[in-house]
């Protein structure tokens, strides 16, 4: 019954230790701005997608329902912000990339099966494809939100 509940606060607490201890290429600042975009538009595409175009049916019992929370809510901008913290660590071996984004990507589709597999989620108008297609997408959008970030904030330090 809690076995969902457990695996994903776990994989939640982990996430977060490995967050803290690598070393960030991103500032405060940055992993903020970057957390939050990402976690604004997660939590809007869930929101259309399981509640306007019923794609994906949530439980509704209250302790397989944090276990969507914390997917949606923490661990996926949080891999994001792991996968761009290392990604920018990386020299320009476009392999290396390839490979990290590879790796991030399969783990946010390893929660997506979790999320299946112990009944949090049902899907009934999607596929773990979609998923796939939307995780990548994301990829994007926190690696170009970041570069949007960098450059917004260094034409403000050239013109002081």
């Amino acid at each position: 019954k809690f076995m969902g509940f457990s695996i994903f606060f776990l994989l939640t607490w982990l996430f977060c230790a490995g967050f803290i201890v690598i070393k960030k290429q991103l500032s405060i600042i940055e992993n903020t701005a970057v957390y939050l975009i990402i976690l604004i538009l997660n939590i809007n595409f869930a929101w259309i997608v399981n509640e306007e175009l019923k794609f994906v049916t949530v439980t509704k019992v209250g302790i397989d329902y944090v276990p969507f929370l914390l997917n949606r809510s923490i661990l996926i901008p949080l891999i994001l912000l792991v996968y761009l913290n290392l990604l920018l660590r990386l020299d320009k071996s476009s392999y290396k990339a390839a490979v990290l984004t590879v790796a991030s990507v399969s783990i946010m589709l390893g929660l997506s099966f979790l999320t299946t597999f112990y009944k949090v989620t049902e899907y009934t108008k999607w596929t773990h494809g979609y998923d796939l297609i939307f995780f990548l997408f994301l990829h994007l959008i926190a690696f170009y939100t970041y570069k949007l970030f960098r450059q917004i904030s260094n034409k403000a330090v050239h013109e002081l």
